[in-house]
C-alpha cells in the first residue's frame, strides 16, 4: 500500500466510526423523572423500551399503538411507558419494586 491508499482507508475508518457513534446516539434516549418520591427512567434504545423505578426494571408489554401494560397493572392499558411507570407507582403505594426473574430460595 502506498501512503493515498493508507490516508483514504484512515479516513473511512475515521468517518465509519464517526457514523456508528451518532447512530448509537440517535438510538438511544433516556428520560427520568421524580414522581411520588420515586425516580421514573423511560430508556428508549433501538425501538424497545425499559422503564426503571428507583433502578429496578418494571416488566413492560406493548399491545398495539399507545397500549401498554405493567406487571403492576395488568388490568389497565396506558398510553405511554411513563404513565404505565406512575400508575405502578401508585399501586406499589411505597413498597419497593420486585425484580421480576429474581426469585431465590435459601
Amino acid at each position: 500500500m502506498n501512503r493515498r491508499e493508507v490516508l483514504k482507508v484512515a479516513a473511512l475508518g475515521t468517518v465509519s466510526v464517526g457514523l456508528l457513534v451518532s447512530g448509537i446516539v440517535a438510538a438511544a434516549h433516556d428520560f427520568t423523572e421524580s414522581y411520588h418520591g420515586r425516580q421514573i427512567t423511560v430508556s428508549h434504545f433501538d425501538g424497545n423500551v425499559t422503564v426503571y423505578i428507583d433502578g429496578r426494571q418494571l416488566h413492560l408489554m406493548k399491545y398495539g399503538e399507545d397500549a401498554y401494560l405493567s406487571a403492576m397493572c395488568h388490568y389497565e392499558f396506558a398510553p405511554t411507558p411513563l404513565a404505565a411507570a406512575r400508575r405502578a407507582v401508585d399501586q406499589l403505594r411505597g413498597a419497593s419494586l420486585l425484580e421480576t426473574g429474581s426469585h431465590q430460595h435459601d
